[in-house]
């Protein structure tokens, strides 16, 4: 274990009580400092660390000094022609080909996402052109920690960027615009493919991963095409998970989510009333259970 690990540790370890704070306040001045350095360096720095240290309190530290960099510093690693590529490959290597061990606790697989999701903002479309169809070309076959990061990612975006709740600033629905725009005509048909993908493919061997899958789609109904969803393929596929008794409930709940959110997607008025027309909520109001469970549907 190096400085920089005894320090983190030292940090980390004495959230329980006990420990100096004089030797506290040392190793946090000492982090402290790293952080403050050269931005490029520090990347780096925490790239290394990252992928090299086994111990969870390091690397979220790595991750989140990342994200700051990102978000405080981008112009001046703009000014490094060799860090903003490596950085990019190898946050797409840990959504992918390396990715972190299933065992990892959530709030270090959100951070990840987090990160990958503030390069995206200040990146996307330009100059870095295919995350998107990067992070597709593995799933759904890379497997549930690829699918989980995956949505992970989808959430992280949503949260830091798409929704408007998260809308600061100008700059910021200048961002969040772009980035739309941009998916809508590269990706977003592809994403929808995928979902139905993975959620055909673990409904039944992990319906948590393809409710998180569907919750996540929820979010992005709002603005993406509604033909994508609202088809003779991913209609009849939520209102069989809606009405089967066999459906664990947090899928079920999510297939609901889906159907609310396309009920409630802003749309003409007669392309409205003819989308109303096509689903099948009949069968939904004829079951006295799911109207008392799902009111809002």
């Amino acid at each position: 274990m190096d400085d920089l690990e005894r320090a983190i540790m030292l940090i980390y370890e004495s959230a329980g009580g006990g420990a100096d704070s004089a030797v506290v306040s040392q190793a946090i001045e000492f982090c402290d400092r790293l952080k403050a350095g050269h931005p490029p360096s520090l990347l780096r720095f925490c790239l290394d660390r990252l992928l090299s240290s086994p111990l969870v309190p390091v690397q979220f530290w790595c991750l989140q000094s990342l994200y700051d960099a990102i978000r405080l510093s981008y112009s001046s690693l703009c000014a490094d022609d060799d860090i903003l590529p490596l950085l990019r490959a190898s946050l797409l290597s840990l959504f992918s080909t390396s990715p972190l061990p299933c065992s990892s606790p959530a709030f270090l697989k959100n951070k990840l996402a987090q990160v990958l999701a503030a390069l995206i903002r200040f990146e996307y479309p330009s100059p870095w052109t295919s995350p998107f169809l990067h992070l597709l070309s593995h799933l759904p076959s890379g497997g549930s920690a690829a699918v989980d990061m995956f949505s992970r990612f989808l959430i992280a975006l949503d949260d830091n960027l798409i929704s408007q709740d998260y809308h600061l600033s100008p700059d910021d629905v200048a961002a969040a615009a772009r980035v739309k725009d941009a998916m809508r005509l590269q990706c977003v048909p592809q994403i929808a493919h995928t979902w139905f993908d993975i959620v055909s493919l673990y409904r039944s061997s992990d319906p948590s991963l393809a409710a998180t899958t569907l919750d996540t789609m929820s979010r992005y109904i709002a603005w993406i095409d509604i033909g994508l969803v609202a088809n003779d393929a991913f209609l009849p596929l939520l209102f069989d998970l809606i009405l089967s008794p066999a459906t664990p409930e947090p899928l079920l709940a999510a297939s609901a989510g889906c159907v609310l959110a396309v009920v409630s997607k802003r749309m003409d008025p007669q392309l409205k009333l003819n989308l109303l027309g096509s689903l099948r909520l009949s069968r939904v109001l004829s079951d006295s259970d799911l109207v008392q469970s799902y009111l809002r549907l």
